[in-house]
């Protein structure tokens, strides 16, 4: 049942990031509404993680978005004691549909995630880890 709660939250998410009216100014970073970037998929293969995401809107150059492995607590709050990685939009921004690759050999991003083969999330959100607005999220795990 958790599995179908989070494709129903994952689509919740898109309808309302594909109903936003945007406003973005060129010069300045994008503020993202949840729903505006979609977790592509991901793959783990010996212990090395491939995932990525594609925004729907443009984003543009100095955009931050943060990645994390960590779980969220039912209290608030991030679960220590895994990974967080910071991609910053290069110059010329991205694309809206244009789909970034993370691998575990990229410098694109600010440090690896290792994502665990039986099952983990990935939480893409801006803002502090105290005060996150989080835009999409990837749960996976084995059947059952």
């Amino acid at each position: 049942m958790k599995h179908g709660h989070s494709l129903l939250l994952m689509a919740l998410l898109l309808l309302l990031g594909l109903n936003r009216a945007h406003a973005h100014a060129q010069s300045a970073p994008t503020v993202l509404w949840p729903g505006e970037v979609v977790l592509t998929g991901y793959t783990t293969t010996g212990g090395a993680a491939d995932w990525g995401f594609s925004p729907l809107v443009d984003l543009s150059a100095g955009t931050e978005l943060r990645l994390t492995n960590n779980g969220w607590l039912a209290a608030g709050g991030f679960r220590p004691g895994e990974a967080t990685s910071v991609y910053t939009v290069p110059a010329g921004g991205v694309r809206k549909g244009e789909v970034i690759s993370y691998s575990a050999f990229q410098t694109d991003f600010s440090q690896p995630i290792p994502l665990a083969a039986a099952g983990d999330q990935l939480l893409l959100y801006q803002g502090s880890d105290a005060a996150p607005t989080f835009v999409a999220a990837l749960t996976y795990g084995p059947a059952g």
